[in-house]
């Protein structure tokens, strides 16, 4: 039996909340080197090497993809040593950093090759090995954390309240065939339908967040959960993708009640999840060419249908025109001659 491959000295197991880089060619790296993603606490971070002939800078990047999200999060990071001496460590945990789609990455944190407090060997044939450790990630709405009841069932372990298992990949979540044929008509065509899983006590459920789906079902089970600024975009998809009626009305209803999601983006909402009643109250709301304008000029404008982007275009020569025949009645004589009096 050929021997265990020894792991270096100074390279330890990475932390599950760590994510690690090795970077050559530092000096040269003016276009920065970005690791692969890695979900930790929901969100899936990277990190940011950029270098040059005098130092190096180190960024924390959150690519989460939702357009209405917000997280703070502190981190530290570690340079490894490539010999036998110690680790540099930057403990920045102190420092909070506020993530938003506006917002995605840290500023940057910037070591000078030649500091003399970095251990020899950190730096080595002008190479790096970055850790990055994130210390901590609140999920905000509006500023506040959001808080979540404790659970009355663990749904993670096997229980008289259910009788099926679902997989997602290495995990299980147990629920209760009737509840979610009940509420679901893709769960209700997979258990009662023509179909094996119908008598098989675990399904495989592919290509879906386990996290998502089962804060779904603490809003489905009134256990807790509720829909709110941060979730209602993924409340949204995973009642499309379940065909989940009455969680589309509760996002519509939370939607018209809630005045923090943009314009723009509850529009997209409506368009793409067919959400009658808030498609209506948006439309409503468009009452300048600058909401209009602001609406192109934005990323969730291609999401929109034709009959969406042609309302508004029409909306857009209404109101230029009402504009123009105030500007004339404004500039007529009679009107002048009544300003001046």
């Amino acid at each position: 039996m050929p021997p265990k491959a020894k792991k270096a000295r100074g390279e330890p197991e990475v932390d599950p909340n760590g994510i690690r880089l090795r970077v050559e060619n530092l000096s040269k790296l003016k276009d920065g080197v970005i690791s692969p993603n890695k979900v930790i606490g929901r969100y899936p971070w990277a990190i940011k090497i950029v270098g040059d002939n005098s130092e190096l800078e180190v960024k924390l990047i959150c690519q989460r993809e939702s357009r209405i999200w917000k997280c703070d999060a502190s981190f530290k990071w570690t340079i490894l040593n490539q010999e036998d001496g110690p680790n540099f460590e930057f403990d920045d945990d102190q420092r909070v950093v506020q993530y938003s789609p506006q917002c995605k990455s840290s500023q940057g944190t910037f070591v000078s090759f030649r500091d003399t407090s970095i251990p020899k060997g950190c730096f080595k044939n002008d190479s790096a090995t970055i850790e990055v450790c994130l210390t901590s990630i609140e999920d905000c709405r509006n500023g506040r954390l959001r808080s979540v009841k404790n659970l009355e069932v663990d749904m993670f372990s096997p229980s008289d309240f259910f009788d099926c298992a679902l997989i997602f990949g290495s995990k299980k979540i147990y629920v209760s065939r009737q509840f979610l044929a009940l509420h679901s008509s893709f769960f209700n065509t997979l258990f009662f339908g023509n179909f094996k899983e119908a008598r098989k006590p675990e399904v495989e459920i592919k290509e879906t967040d386990l996290d998502a789906f089962y804060e779904m079902l603490t809003i489905l089970y009134k256990m807790g959960g509720s829909i709110t600024e941060s979730n209602v975009e993924e409340m949204l998809m995973m009642a499309d993708q379940f065909g989940i009626q009455c969680m589309l009305n509760d996002c519509e209803s939370f939607l018209l009640g809630d005045n923090t999601v943009p314009l723009n983006i509850s529009l997209a909402f409506a368009d793409q999840y067919k959400l009658t009643a808030l498609k209506d109250d948006c439309l409503s709301k468009i009452d300048s060419i600058a909401i209009i304008r602001a609406m192109k000029d934005s990323a969730d404008f291609d999401l929109l249908s034709p009959q969406t982007i042609r309302f508004l275009l029409d909306r857009a020569l209404f109101l230029d025109e009402k504009n123009s025949r105030a500007s004339r009645l404004i500039c007529s004589p009679h009107c002048k001659r009544f300003m001046r009096t």
